[in-house]
């Protein structure tokens, strides 16, 4: 299966997401992986998630500028937040509130 908003209709729930991403490697175009591997801190931030949420809502999220998360006054994505190497708990706390 894809990792593509398109595709995510077809999961039942956040929780089957994480579990699918979990055993895959980075070749599999995952939000959550890069070219080094997993996102830095991304095993902090998947457990404050609400696994009742939409597939489709957790990619917005990981992928859209958070107001949040400032670089250089500039929001930026959680994903980006995590692949720079800053703090994953501050990301993780916005999950949280999700």
């Amino acid at each position: 299966m894809r990792t593509t908003p398109a595709g995510w209709h077809h999961w039942p729930s956040a929780e089957a997401w994480h579990k699918w991403c979990a055993e895959r490697r980075p070749s599999s175009g995952a939000i959550l992986f890069d070219r080094a591997g997993l996102l830095p801190g991304v095993e902090t931030v998947l457990p404050r998630l609400n696994h009742e949420l939409h597939l489709v809502a957790i990619y917005n999220w990981f992928t859209m500028p958070d107001p949040d998360l400032l670089v250089d006054d500039t929001p930026v994505s959680p994903r980006d937040w995590l692949r720079s190497g800053r703090s994953a708990d501050t990301v993780a706390a916005i999950a949280g509130d999700l």
